[in-house]
């Protein structure tokens, strides 16, 4: 993005749920314009197309495949928000493409996978040579410390290996948010 360009131009990729609360939260930033998205799935494009227009965005390019979005001249980031086992293969188009990327977590599925990426990610190339901005989503945007906090607290009088996953995902937009946990399978039991 040239150094005095007060918009950032934005591509979607993947208008999914996670996609679509990306658009959301970027029709929020007055110096955020999303100009493309792109997914397979026609009725997630309608979807996502329908509620940037709800939101007064008029102009904005509809694509099924990501590799036409990163042809484009005038998207200057774009946000990845496909299934997680596709990370690493569009973070690969993405990052040969030279645009900057927010790419929603994990970055990718396997280690080595990971490694790629970040090893592309610090090669030049892109704006004026340097190499593009790469961000992983990892942080909670809608989670409490107090929740986790607590919820975690209890866990320690949980069956060993009952815990998999606590994470809390905004349902809808207020700030409130649901506490979710996947149990694992049960326990296996022990020899004494």
């Amino acid at each position: 993005m040239p150094d005095q360009q007060a918009e950032l131009r934005l591509g979607v990729i993947g208008t999914g749920c996670i996609g679509m609360e990306h658009i959301r939260n970027a029709l929020l930033l007055p110096s955020v314009r999303v100009v493309a998205i792109a997914d397979p799935h026609e009725p997630s494009r309608q979807t996502a197309l329908a509620e940037l227009q709800h939101a007064g965005v008029r102009e904005v390019i509809a694509l099924e495949r990501d590799a036409e979005m990163l042809q484009l001249s005038d998207v200057d980031a774009v946000l990845v928000c496909t299934p997680n086992d596709t990370h690493h293969a569009v973070m690969r188009q993405v990052l040969a493409s030279g645009k900057h990327c927010l790419v929603e977590k994990p970055l990718c599925t396997l280690i080595s996978h990971c490694a790629e990426t970040v090893a592309l990610a610090r090669q030049p190339g892109g704006f004026g040579g340097t190499a593009p901005l790469l961000w992983c989503g990892m942080e909670y945007r809608c989670a409490s410390p107090e929740s986790h906090t607590q919820l975690l607290a209890q866990s320690d009088s949980w069956p060993a290996g009952t815990l998999s996953f606590v994470g809390r995902h905004r349902l809808d937009d207020t700030p409130s948010a649901a506490v979710r946990v996947a149990l694992a399978a049960p326990p296996r039991h022990r020899a004494a």
